[in-house]
């Protein structure tokens, strides 16, 4: 057997060469090359540079609002599908060649798509695999093969097993569940193709048979008995409506319908019980309709509004019910680890879930809000006894503060000289006692808690280097001492490593595995660093530009590792230097204020990727931030570099982590890269300790970083464009619009690729490297899509022209198509 090539694509057995609203699978196509910038280049083109591949329909760049599902197979809409001839698929614009020239890599034989899809039948699931490409019917008979296999060998009744295959195969229906509306399912026509609906891997599907009876439980509110209702495959909601008020109400005139309380769905009366995935554990509610009005709600999380059909006995509860189900409709998901109520904004009151509706008087005439009523934390003890207890989980409201807090905590430390204690964040700032713990709660991420530890107290700091020094310091005497010498030693300037013991002022060598509470040391005790004298480290140079491994304090000062020019204005500027004095010159205690620095810090932040990376400059700016005590001579201008130099660390990590906060992202799977949690632990162990503040704003942003609510990550806004659909969406095609809107909304769709390019990307012509998908992704992808519509204009363009000059009468389709491609090029904003 021949291996398949480019002209004799590898199709499944079953599969034809035309597939309705998939593209063309049995042809391929011969498409220009085109080069990196797009252009056309000459010549045979080798085969390997082709594919075949195939789009679901559903899955393609579409929104219901942005713009037309372009990997949809195109058709010449406007001449109408019956007046195509049989050549049509060769130039009919099916985008399914967009995918053909933008995929990334490219190989000659045709590669089915398949879907890995969890079926059930009558109780049974078993996972099951079925090709997008064909049909519904294709899939079912699949489904019953693996079935049979799966009743064979888990030991089930195969009687039940031969009793399917022996059923016509034709009474067989599929549907799947919906993702983002719970308890509704779709009916698959079986003569349509799989891959025109909207599958993912993971969905789960039902096999059912048209004579299959289904069983639920009705209730007829306000009574609680609950009556079994048998269904058919055919019966609809209406009748069934009918047949439960006949039964169970009697011949009133008054309107009822059911109401699915598990989903908090109303069931629509056209349609069937079998388009509902009814559960015979939860019951269907039976309800008179004569008072139903629109409960208008709004939700201030994500500035929209939403209308229920609600009625005034229904609970709080089930309008909260009726609230997810909407949310997940529209793919939104309400933030926080607290919990949600609705709330009346002209009584200032939050509705309680037990109540009915009736019970608020003005329920119906107002916008009603569902927003966060409480909000969970947790609070760690760092307490004695007590620090392995699990952080506790206390829900709080916008009302409470922090001294509040404190008080539902209610633990005292016997041993502390008051007992009192007060509430930390993770970056190490004191709560005020009457600030709102809400506020403090927005900078918390989901694994974050508040600390609950004892009052710091003063004491008094000096050291057996710098013997006439003393400075106070404030430190938790709740916690083992070992975890503030690392603070303490970085206010002396030396390495913990030097650090030989501490004692009190009068000999007492202090326990460094206890803390100060334990020792009987009070507040005001003048306590002594015992410090070895540091070593002066040998200046030494970088062997390379590339060269990181020399730390940042130990370079040496010298002309050929910091080069400066002037500009314009004649004002000596950073023309280059080695990686730790341009980071030296980032960090300057002598710059900040100046525009010439405020610049430098803008420029380096935006280029510093051409030269190096975001781990290596995190790990260059901890190290500028210990500043040693041998640099300066005395204690007094030490202690005001230090901190000088300590802050621009800060301001250059708040601007970082501000303005570019892309570079803490991975662009391949978009989670954080792993120094963000090298840049976490910084603030939280170091900063935390020293610059409070500073700490605080950091980490603000790394949490937003993470959570992807940055506003710097915040996804570009869509222009949102509303296509009107004149046909079904599956049989519509690209050609059923005019000119000026398809250029629109190809205007948009790549609208989309442009904003998501980064600045970095356009450093040193990265799209052209050898790592180019890494350091320039979003180019590549702009630069694929770019070549994908130009092939596959030229390809329209070129077997229309060359119909259209050949026969100019021929066929009046293809010069009508021709003349459509220049209406599109011609289009005017």
């Amino acid at each position: 057997m021949r291996s398949p090539s480019i002209h004799e694509p590898s199709l499944p057995a079953g599969s034809v060469g035309r597939q309705t609203g998939l593209g063309r699978i049995g042809r391929a196509s011969i498409a220009p090359e085109m080069s990196a910038t797009g252009t056309m280049r000459r010549g045979k083109l080798p085969p390997h540079l082709f594919r075949m591949s195939i789009s679901k329909a559903g899955h393609g760049e579409h929104d219901a609002e942005t713009g037309l599902n372009l990997n949809k197979k195109l058709s010449l809409g406007h001449l109408g599908p019956d007046d195509m001839d049989d050549d049509a698929d060769i130039w009919s614009g099916s985008t399914d060649e967009l995918s053909l020239y933008s995929m990334g890599s490219y190989s000659s034989v045709y590669v089915p798509r398949t879907f890995q899809l969890f079926a059930e039948y009558h109780g049974h699931s078993f996972p099951v695999r079925v090709l997008s490409h064909g049909s519904v019917a294709d899939a079912i008979q699949s489904i019953m093969i693996d079935l049979c296999h799966y009743l064979e060998t888990s030991g089930s009744n195969i009687s039940e097993s031969i009793s399917i295959s022996d059923q016509n195969k034709a009474q067989f229906r599929l549907c799947k569940l919906e993702r983002y509306s719970p308890g509704v399912r779709t009916w698959m026509d079986p003569a349509h193709v799989l891959g025109t609906y909207d599958f993912m891997s993971g969905d789960e599907v039902r096999l059912k048979h048209v004579e299959d009876i289904e069983r639920t439980c009705v209730i007829v509110p306000p009574s609680s008995v609950r009556h079994t209702l048998e269904y058919g495959f055919d019966a609809v909601v209406k009748d069934v409506v009918a047949k439960l008020r006949e039964e169970h109400v009697g011949n009133k005139e008054e309107k009822y319908g059911l109401y699915y309380p598990r989903y908090g769905i109303w069931l629509e009366d056209g349609k069937t019980l079998f388009s509902y995935d009814l559960q015979p554990e939860h019951h269907l509610e039976l309800r008179a309709l004569a008072n139903q009005f629109l409960l208008r709600i709004y939700l201030p999380q994500f500035d929209q509004k939403i209308a229920l059909k609600a009625l005034p006995n229904l609970r709080t509860s089930d309008v909260i019910a009726m609230i997810h189900y909407q949310l997940s409709n529209r793919k939104l998901t309400l933030s926080g680890r607290g919990r949600y109520n609705l709330f009346l904004p002209s009584q200032n009151l939050w509705l309680k879930e037990s109540a009915t509706l009736e019970d608020y008087k003005t329920i119906a005439t107002e916008d009603v809000q569902y927003k966060l009523q409480y909000e969970l934390v947790l609070v760690t003890l760092q307490v004695p006894t007590l620090e392995k207890t699990p952080p506790l989980r206390l829900l709080i409201d916008s009302t409470t503060t922090v001294e509040t807090l404190i008080q539902s905590v209610g633990l005292r430390n016997p041993g502390h000289l008051d007992g009192g204690y007060c509430i930390y964040s993770p970056a190490g700032d004191r709560l005020n006692e009457k600030e709102l713990v809400w506020t403090a709660a927005k900078d918390l991420t989901d694994a974050d808690s508040l600390q609950y530890r004892a009052v710091p107290h003063r004491v008094n700091l000096s050291n057996t280097f710098d013997r006439n020094v003393r400075i106070d310091v404030d430190i938790d005497f709740a916690l083992a001492l070992e975890r503030s010498v690392k603070f303490m030693c970085r206010r002396f300037g030396v390495d913990r490593s030097l650090l030989k013991a501490v004692w009190t002022e009068t000999g007492s060598v202090l326990d460094l595995g206890l803390s100060l509470d334990a020792q009987s040391v009070f507040a005001g005790t003048k306590l002594v660093l015992d410090i070895s004298p540091p070593v002066t480290v040998r200046s030494r140079n970088p062997t390379d530009a590339t060269d990181d491994s020399v730390p940042i304090w130990e370079e040496s000062d010298s002309p050929d590792n910091l080069q400066l020019t002037k500009d314009n204005q004649g004002v000596l500027v950073v023309a280059s230097g080695t990686l730790n004095k341009l980071v030296e010159r980032l960090t300057d205690e002598m710059g900040e204020g100046t525009s010439q620095y405020l610049d430098y810090v803008k420029t380096f932040l935006l280029t510093y990727q051409s030269f190096t990376t975001g781990s290596v400059l995190l790990r260059k700016l901890m190290e500028r931030y210990h500043a040693p005590r041998d640099r300066k001579p005395t204690w007094a201008s030490y202690d005001h570099f230090r901190l000088t130099i300590q802050l621009r660390v800060c301001n250059v990590l708040l601007q970082w982590v501000k303005r570019h906060p892309s570079d803490f992202v991975s662009q391949k799977d978009k989670e954080v890269h792993p120094f963000w949690h090298t840049a976490m632990e910084f603030v939280e162990t170091v900063l935390a300790w020293d610059h409070a503040n500073m700490a605080r704003q950091i980490r603000r942003n790394l949490v937003k970083i993470k959570d992807r609510s940055h506003p710097g990550l915040v996804k570009h806004h869509i222009i949102k464009s509303s296509p009107k659909f004149g046909e079904h969406e599956r049989t519509g095609g690209v050609w059923r619009y005019g000119s000026e809107e398809i250029a629109r909304q190809l205007t948009i769709l790549e609208h989309g690729y442009f904003a998501d390019i980064l600045p970095s990307e356009l450093l040193n012509q990265s799209w052209s490297k050898g790592d180019a998908s890494e350091k320039a992704p979003n180019i590549i992808k702009l630069t694929r899509r770019f070549n994908a519509v130009a092939c596959w204009c030229a390809k329209v363009w070129i077997f229309s022209f060359a119909t259209t000059c050949v026969y100019p009468f021929a066929n009046p389709h293809r010069r009508a198509l021709f003349f459509m491609i220049i209406s599109i090029l011609t289009v005017h904003p």
